[in-house]
């Protein structure tokens, strides 16, 4: 049936019903996401907040971000994820109706927060329900795939939505409304509830790993038992640190480097990295998905150095270009195979609670990147900014590989 399908591609043909609905319903949710892309312009283009206050709302707003995801994670454990996804992703669109009613009015924006708290609360959900219906066999597939539908719909809504700022801000908001409503309703209609129904309890121990398996212990003592997941979010925070520098070092490289010509370059950029996510991941998964998460994202650690580590070189647009060919293929890598190893150490009773404490944990890196690199441009030059990171980087993947001989030789001990 499928044998027309393209090799890379083949391996998605398989995957559970529901799954392919989560997919469409990502492209759908992502491509409708206007408001956050443009809301530093919406506070001080629309509201006429100053620089300042911008950055200190934008801030408190990431604030709401840790105890959404925190209750979500709690929830999501014991109420079910279809029930918590459908009621907090519901919730999240009621609070944009008064920025609809009142788009130019100053206290819109803090309405906005309720959007970020109950869509943090909604993020737990969707990844333990993406775990119910998968097993350790095609968790590579899964999470790519998804991964692919987030970034076709991330590179359509910042084109909308541009339209759209200019002429219509309301719509920015009933867009994203409408596109929240689409969204959950094709999981309420088409994806069931899975807490009571994890396929993954039905599997032989050839198709579950013996730390997904349910736990009677608290969080904390599930947390701390797997010391080797701890070290792995440890340092995955310098990769998101890393990658955080593609929105921040980056441009600032670009402008420096050519000067007004560099915002467009930099736009060039940045749409080849949409289009080497959406081109390759299929590639990469395919290729690589017989190896284990944690050399993924060792050799995603590669990548991200010959891709950053290269800016400190190079002057010319088209390597530029070629540059951010390699380090997306990084981002590729980094991005699926976390996600896969996280889920592969979580205990079924404990997935939105580990799904909501890691993403805080591996995102640190991401939220305090630009501030951090901003002080080390400071004292230095810009182009140190790419020394920095290949120091980092090369010791986060071989620290990353020290610890997958660490998990082998375990691995190796119990069986002998």
């Amino acid at each position: 049936m499928f044998k027309f399908i393209p090799g890379s591609l083949r391996q998605y043909s398989n995957l559970p019903k529901s799954i392919y609905v989560l997919f469409l319903s990502n492209i759908i949710n992502k491509m409708g996401n206007f408001v956050v892309p443009f809301l530093t312009l919406y506070l001080t283009h629309n509201l006429k907040f100053s620089a300042d206050k911008v950055g200190f709302l934008i801030m408190i707003a990431s604030g709401f971000y840790l105890p959404g995801s925190l209750l979500g994670g709690k929830l999501v454990d014991k109420y079910g994820r279809k029930s918590i996804l459908l009621i907090s992703q519901s919730l999240s669109a009621l609070f944009f109706i008064p920025c609809v009613i009142y788009p130019y009015s100053p206290s819109s924006a803090y309405f906005i927060y309720g959007n970020v708290f109950f869509t943090a609360m909604a993020d737990p959900a969707y990844v333990s329900m993406t775990t119910d219906l998968s097993h350790k066999n095609n968790r590579n597939e899964v999470f790519s795939l998804l991964y692919i539908g987030s970034n076709i719909g991330t590179a359509i809504g910042p084109l909308l939505a541009g339209y759209l700022f200019n002429k219509y801000v309301r719509w920015l908001f009933i867009g994203n409304i409408i596109s929240i409503l689409l969204s959950i309703y094709l999981i309420y209609r088409f994806v069931p509830e899975t807490i009571g129904n994890i396929s993954n309890l039905e599997l032989d121990d050839n198709n579950i790993n013996t730390e997904e398996k349910a736990e009677e212990k608290g969080f904390l003592k599930a947390f701390f038992n797997r010391p080797t997941l701890i070290i792995f979010a440890i340092v995955s925070i310098i990769f998101s640190f890393t990658h955080a520098q593609s929105l921040f070092a980056l441009p600032l490289q670009v402008t420096d480097t050519f000067g007004v010509e560099g915002s467009k370059l930099f736009g060039y950029v940045i749409a080849t990295n949409a289009i080497v996510v959406v081109t390759l991941t299929s590639f990469l998964t395919n290729r690589t998905k017989n190896l284990n998460p944690i050399i993924n994202v060792a050799l995603g650690g590669v990548f991200y150095f010959l891709g950053f580590g290269m800016l400190y070189y190079i002057k010319t647009p088209l390597l530029f270009i070629l540059s951010s060919i390699l380090w997306t293929s990084g981002e590729i890598l980094v991005f699926t195979n976390q996600s896969v190893y996280i889920v592969s150490k979580t205990p079924i009773t404990h997935r939105g609670r580990f799904n909501s404490v890691m993403p805080l944990i591996t995102g640190i890196g991401r939220a305090f990147g630009p501030a951090i690199m901003g002080k080390f441009i400071a004292l230095t030059e810009i182009k140190a900014a790419w020394l920095l990171i290949m120091v980092l980087i090369s010791i986060a993947s071989m620290t990353m590989y020290t610890l997958y001989l660490f998990e082998k030789g375990k691995a190796s001990a119990k069986i002998s």
